[in-house]
């Protein structure tokens, strides 16, 4: 993905995705990174899942075991959790009529670290993991298919998704472009187009043995977010989000229902 101009204007500063995780922080006297990972030191959290029930939304996740995790908004509303010696967690939220961002970071020892990448929670209890410089992140209850598209303004972008465990698939943008790539172990695919996209309307093709999806998106740069960290508009497939990376400018998240 083409690297995102700088910006003057206010950055989202809970999550610092751009930096190392495992480097963050201050370790243990005595600790190297080596060891610091050995001991859970330098993972970061991960949301996994998102439920709702008669109180609100739960966010469960994985993160170091024993690690103190943090859930904060913009805003500086925080929630807390403690990892168990799994290292999975829970965090209540309560329902709301608008889409919410937040920063996710965890305390283990003398480190913090920064989930890699700022949590989505939309109205309707639906949860995404956006990534500067990368493909959407979706978890909950969900489809396979093509489920976001992210892009910038210098053209930039990348296709992601849920497709069969190790399926070996193909990218095509507006037909042509032909991208190679493979779904992990888990079935998640996160795609780059080969060449920058131009502005306005196109249409995306993801297929493979057993896969093929088409979805059409507008790459139509966003307007500057000027009255937060993040701005989310309905669209006719879902939701398009413009929101602030780390580093300034610009990322469009198009999320696909």
């Amino acid at each position: 993905m083409a690297r995102l101009p700088k910006s003057a204007g206010v950055l989202f500063s809970l999550v610092l995705a751009g930096c190392s995780p495992s480097d963050q922080g201050v370790r243990p006297a005595g600790e190297t990174r080596a060891t610091a990972l050995q001991a859970g030191y330098g993972i970061p959290p991960m949301p996994t899942d998102l439920k709702t029930d008669t109180q609100g939304l739960v966010v469960s996740g994985r993160a170091a075991p024993k690690a103190r995790v943090r859930l904060a908004t913009p805003d500086g509303d925080a929630r807390f959790s403690s990892a168990d010696e799994t290292g999975t967690w829970h965090l209540r939220l309560p329902a709301a009529s608008e889409a919410r961002l937040f920063g996710l970071s965890s305390v283990l020892g003398a480190q913090t670290v920064q989930a890699q990448g700022y949590l989505l929670v939309t109205p309707a209890g639906q949860g995404t993991l956006l990534r500067a410089g990368a493909g959407a992140h979706r978890f909950g209850p969900g489809r396979s298919g093509i489920l976001a598209v992210d892009f910038d303004r210098e053209g930039g972008a990348l296709v992601s998704g849920i497709a069969g465990a190790g399926e070996g698939l193909t990218l095509r943008v507006d037909g042509r472009q032909p991208v190679e790539g493979r779904a992990g172990a888990d079935g998640r695919f996160s795609m780059a187009m080969s060449q920058p996209i131009s502005p306005g309307p196109h249409e995306v093709r993801v297929f493979g043995n057993r896969a093929d999806w088409r979805e059409s998106f507008d790459a139509t740069p966003a307007a500057p977010v000027a009255d937060g960290p993040f701005r989310v508009q309905p669209i006719a497939r879902g939701l398009r989000v413009d929101w602030m990376p780390p580093g300034g400018g610009v990322q469009t998240t198009i999320l696909l229902d």
